[in-house]
């Protein structure tokens, strides 16, 4: 059968069971059955003088059809009758009895009484033919002979004269052979060996390299029923023997492969070359180590390495992030920041004043330049005691929508902390979103009223990718139970439109599904979306409860709570949000202090830096897995700790989960930590300056437990008074790393700097 599945060619037979000649089947498309397309017949024993037909084979392109003739009566008179007919046609839509053909005897290599044939077969192009056949003088004198015909695409096979291999061992009988679709190995299978032969490339030719390749790791062939064979790739690697009685190595019938290659550090046809990884005359193996570097191998390499980003050593076993560093001052402390999934843009807001400064690289492997391209002044006039960092930021897929919270201005209410959201459109990227004049979303009804003072809003904000869907958080909303006063419990603010042109309809409102907690500050810290706007995910990680006759209690082991809806044209309001938490439910966990996202929705990351167990303060991580049609369970997740706290001091004070990312595929996590990357503990004061830990997993079937993370870090917190390290953000397949930083000085603690610290390339 051709390789494009749309010819297939048959043996024909007379009365007697004398193979005379092959019918073919055409059809236009493999959606077609053959028995509505088109046949038809050679009548090989009239075409070529009452000669049977011993063999035949089509090419994979299937316009090159090669008849092995034989003669009914060669044997009686010792004549030496043996040929191949060829049958070529110009294209796939034409017949071979419309095409030329010729034949051309083969060599008078031994009395045709003692020569048996094999078969022959022809390359993936049509342009090799080759035929096999044995010698039988009696036991202990047999020989192989192959025949090789050659042509090129302006040349006709009787241009060229064959090529003869030849193999006597006195006991070897071919059972069946094959050629690689290139025509640089042939393999002959006999009942205890196969022959290999090989060469380079098609401009040598086989009489060249006539010494073949024997392998006798097979089973016996001998009583193996029918057999067949197949042979894989340019290096004969592997060979598939297919028998109906044969057993492989482990005992089933049917297959059995002989994976036989060149010697370790070898490659090539004729294994002359060094394989990937290994250098010089003797192919040694490079020193480099995987991925970290790059090793100058093949046989004239010298086996250096070149070490990637990140790594260092003569092996590239010592590993030094690259990283950069973009300060604040006292006129501008950056608190929010937003990198775009593919990691080229990273925006800021400015905590001093209502600004957005936007850096950009061309590369996802270099650095920021040092100088934004674009500052956004949010409101156009920048405003006293705004509060502005504390405020919520995000963009859209496209980078053409960006949302900006301002959450202690002052618009309906007498208080300075009501707060707002803006929105900014560009038509294309080129536009900066500075030459963009703001937009406030239409508010909800009771946003014009005194009940909403210093409720915040804006506090935290995610939008969906494409930018219909808005989310943003109030922390501090005053929500009353009973008479016992201002809850601040926090509530969701959600926009949606129909498409990016329209405006955006009325929101609504989610409130905290358990409002009798007091100080729970909802939305606080973090607020997520996936990518479609199904999925909303906050938390409430520091709570108080109210009761009758006592002052609230701290409890502080916080709540997560995901609303899922199916599909936009249901709202978030007509779906109760799952609720999840430590099942442990132990005070100042802090559970969901931060949480994270991944971009289909179906993993969620919660960070609980207050965790002890076995070391206090310790912290931990939470994943949560979900299917596409359920929800994340209380009892269905993955707790990520540290890996060597347990062996430190019971006092780690490490406070793992502090903030906590995941990239846009979920492949990627990554977790800040506010105390020593020392061994999991703080040793002395100074040393709490806080390091970030990334873990890697190659599918979301993966467990991330089976990486032990790498640190990121500055590389020199010390000489820069004090560090503590704040929020941590992923790009969307997790090779770019952000994380927000302050430097204290011991000595006054109202001196103080922000600033950005980037790994621009993760191991």
């Amino acid at each position: 059968m051709s390789g494009d599945a749309k010819t297939i060619v048959l043996g024909t037979s007379d009365s007697s069971g004398r193979w005379v000649g092959v019918k073919i089947f055409h059809r236009a498309s493999i959606f077609q059955s053959f028995k509505d397309g088109v046949s038809e017949v050679i009548n090989v024993e009239n075409d070529w003088n009452n000669r049977d037909v011993v063999a035949f084979a089509l090419s994979s392109n299937g316009l090159t059809l090669a008849v092995y003739l034989d003669n009914f009566y060669s044997h009686i008179d010792g004549s030496f009758p043996e040929a191949v007919a060829v049958y070529e046609r110009s294209s796939a839509t034409s017949l071979f009895n419309e095409s030329s053909s010729h034949a051309f005897s083969l060599k008078d290599l031994v009395s045709s009484s003692s020569l048996i044939e094999v078969g022959v077969v022809v390359s993936d192009d049509g342009e090799v033919i080759v035929t096999c056949n044995y010698a039988n003088y009696g036991e202990g004198r047999r020989s192989l002979f192959l025949e090789i015909f050659e042509k090129t695409n302006t040349t006709a096979f009787t241009d060229h004269s064959p090529n003869l291999l030849t193999y006597s061992d006195g006991i070897f009988i071919p059972y069946l052979f094959a050629m690689s679709g290139d025509s640089c190995v042939i393999v002959v299978m006999g009942a205890e060996k196969i022959l290999a032969f090989q060469r380079p490339d098609r401009s040598m030719p086989f009489s060249s390299y006539p010494t073949p390749t024997v392998l006798t790791s097979i089973p016996d062939l001998k009583s193996s029923g029918y057999l067949n064979l197949a042979l894989g790739g340019k290096y004969f690697h592997p060979i598939v023997i297919g028998g109906t009685n044969l057993l492989d190595s482990n005992g089933s019938s049917g297959l059995y492969i002989v994976d036989q290659g060149c010697d370790t550090g070898f490659a090539g046809s004729n294994c002359s070359e060094c394989a990937f990884g290994y250098y010089g005359p003797n192919c040694t193996e490079c020193n480099c180590i995987g991925s970290r570097s790059i090793c100058n191998d093949g046989r004239t390499g010298n086996g250096s390495c070149s070490c990637v980003s990140s790594w260092t050593g003569s092996n590239c076993d010592t590993f030094v992030p690259s990283y950069q560093v973009i300060r604040g001052d006292k006129s501008f402390e950056p608190h929010v920041h937003f990198l775009s999934k593919d990691g080229k843009n990273l925006w800021r807001t400015n905590i001093l004043n209502a600004t957005v400064t936007h850096f950009q690289r061309s590369s996802t492997v270099g650095y920021f330049p040092s100088d934004p391209i674009d500052i956004i002044d949010v409101v156009g006039t920048t405003y006293e005691d705004t509060g502005f960092g504390s405020g919520g930021l995000a963009i859209s897929d496209d980078l053409k929508f960006m949302v900006a919270g301002i959450t202690t201005y002052k618009q309906y209410s007498t208080s300075n902390g009501e707060g707002f959201v803006l929105l900014r459109s560009r038509s294309s990227v080129a536009n900066p979103f500075s030459d963009v004049a703001p937009e406030i979303p239409p508010y909800s009804a009771d946003r014009t009223t005194s009940n909403r003072f210093f409720d915040r809003l804006g506090e935290r904000i995610a939008v969906s990718a494409d930018g219909n869907v808005i989310v943003a958080s109030s922390p501090e909303t005053d929500k009353r139970i009973s008479s016992i006063g201002a809850v601040w419990s926090g509530d969701l603010t959600v926009w949606e439109r129909a498409v990016s042109s329209s405006p955006f309809d009325p929101p609504i409102v989610l409130n905290n599904p358990e409002p009798q907690y007091n100080y729970a500050y909802m939305g606080e810290n973090c607020v997520c979306m996936d990518n479609a706007g199904l999925t909303i995910a906050t938390a409430a990680a520091v709570r108080t409860s109210y009761t009758a006759s006592s002052y609230p209690t701290a409890l502080r082991e916080g709540k997560v709570y995901v609303w899922i809806r199916p599909n936009r044209t249901v709202s978030f309001k007509d779906n109760l949000p799952t609720v999840l938490s430590d099942v442990g439910q132990r005070s100042s966990y802090y559970f969901g202090k931060s949480i994270a996202l991944a971009g289909d929705g179906l993993t969620l990351v919660a960070g609980s830096p207050y965790f002890s167990d076995g070391a206090e303060r310790e912290g931990a991580v939470f994943i949560f897995e979900r299917a596409a049609d359920g929800v994340f369970s209380n009892t269905s997740y993955l707790l990520v700790r540290q890996p060597q706290v347990l062996q430190v001091h019971p006092y780690a004070n490490v406070y793992f989960g502090d903030s906590v990312a995941i990239s846009d595929d979920g492949l990627t996590l990554a977790a800040s930590a506010q105390g020593s990357p020392n061994r999991g503990m703080r040793a002395k004061s100074d040393d709490d300056y806080g390091y970030v830990r990334a873990y890697k997993r190659a599918a979301r079937s993966d467990s991330f437990l089976t990486d032990t993370g790498r640190i990121y870090e500055h590389p020199n917190p010390i000489t820069v008074n004090d560090y503590r390290q704040g929020y941590i953000y992923l790009n969307g397949d997790g090779s770019t790393l952000v994380t927000e930083f302050k430097l204290n000085n011991p000595d006054d603690k109202y001196d103080y700097v922000r600033g950005t610290l980037i790994f621009p390339s993760l191991e």
